[in-house]
């Protein structure tokens, strides 16, 4: 008896090995060498087909991503010079880098391109024959990229026009904008970086209420931080503000302003929170003092709508020594120190007011993916190679099997 999918059952196999008597209705010698051929004919390329459309599925999910970066680190075996990564999603970063043929040739002559890595995949050149390097301005966020081009000058006017691509990968189109010749920070566009660093998008909304003044945006434009005019924002005592986009509606923060660094204000899209602290601390000074007595250099969480300050800190240690850069993630607070001592160097994570050392190594402009669980930067693993450049490189920090 034919008794279909799957060709694998036990009936079968023991019908095919001979481990069984086979019934009347099976003992047809012809009937049964067929049903034996058909079986083994179309049941490894069904199988085949299968494990080809599970294994397409897998490569392209982030399940990929997770396993290849789970405990360890990952590089693309680029170097870059510039300290801007972007994600573009959750599993792919562009950067400006320098791969070995470029590296050959001079500085002077080197243009270094763009490079789009999915992470624990290939790296690609993108936008080799557009990109404009000199003093050019690239980003990804949100599936968009954005890069600059070759700047315009109209002959008849005298006018200078930056150009840029901008749109979703290999749908680009070109925008201008007239270079004035006044310009200067006027305070009309926030303080915090774009792309996922400051929680921005490549083209944040400008504010011509601001103007004079030093704010930080979150992610759509609906809400902002305001720091005070941009004569005393170094040395005010007055607390920040959070307000709504059009000034409707305000809230004072119990956090004063000469207590962070607005530069280092980022948006958090996962909480729908501001992170605000002090990140110019120098070994030293009274900020670093402080930081010694009592043992904690703070940072806050300012929620979104209703302003609400949770204060906490980066315990103080032998890490202090380094320059450090504050890195939310989905689970976690992280951060990265850089000192001369390789002991000491790499990404900590903060758990129960204490630093644990996750991985060691030289870590610089460390960035969150989207969803908070990868974490690019640029990377050396100890400081002999750094001499040599940093590559790009990244990590899985949700896996709680990671313990590096």
């Amino acid at each position: 008896m034919d008794r279909g999918w799957p060709w694998w059952s036990g009936d079968d196999l023991s019908m095919i090995t001979g481990l069984r008597s086979m019934t009347t209705q099976e003992s047809d010698p012809d009937r049964r060498q067929s049903l034996v051929r058909r079986r083994f004919f179309w049941g490894p390329i069904a199988l085949a087909v299968a494990l080809v459309g599970a294994g397409h599925w897998f490569w392209q999910s982030e399940w990929l991503v997770r396993l290849l970066t789970a405990g360890r680190v990952v590089e693309s075996g680029i170097r870059s010079p510039e300290p801007n990564i972007f994600w573009l999603n959750n599993q792919t970063v562009l950067f400006q880098g320098i791969s070995d043929r470029d590296a050959e040739r001079t500085a002077m002559s080197r243009h270094d391109p763009l490079f789009l890595w999915t992470i624990g995949g290939t790296v690609n050149r993108y936008a080799d024959g557009a990109w404009f390097p000199s003093r050019g301005v690239y980003c990804a966020a949100n599936g968009e990229i954005s890069y600059s081009i070759e700047p315009r000058n109209d002959e008849a006017t005298g006018d200078r026009y930056v150009r840029r691509m901008v749109g979703p990968i290999g749908r680009e189109s070109l925008k201008e904008d007239l270079v004035r010749r006044d310009s200067v920070f006027d305070g009309t566009l926030p303080a915090n970086p774009i792309g996922s660093l400051g929680g921005q998008s490549c083209s944040p909304k400008s504010n011509e209420r601001m103007k004079g003044r030093i704010w930080a945006s979150d992610s759509r434009g609906e809400f902002l931080l305001d720091f005070g005019p941009q004569r005393d924002v170094r040395t005010s005592e007055q607390n920040i503000v959070l307000q709504q986009f059009d000034g409707s509606h305000s809230v004072e923060v119990p956090v004063q302003v000469r207590q962070v660094s607005f530069g280092c204000t980022r948006f958090d899209v996962l909480t729908n929170r501001f992170l605000v602290w002090n990140c110019g601390v120098m070994s030293g000074s009274s900020s670093y003092r402080g930081w010694q007595e009592t043992g904690c250099r703070p940072y806050w969480w300012i929620s979104v709508p209703n302003g609400h300050a949770e204060r906490h800190c980066i315990p103080y240690g032998p890490w202090a020594e380094g320059s450090l850069e504050l890195l939310p993630a989905r689970d976690s607070v992280f951060f990265t120190s850089k000192t001369s001592s390789s002991k000491v160097s790499g990404l900590y994570r903060i758990e129960d007011n204490a630093a644990r050392r996750m991985l060691s190594g030289i870590f610089e402009n460390p960035t969150t993916s989207p969803d908070g669980c990868l974490v690019a930067f640029s990377y050396a693993p100890h400081q002999t190679q750094a001499v040599l450049g940093l590559t790009v490189a990244a990590t899985d920090v949700c896996d709680e099997k990671a313990r590096f």
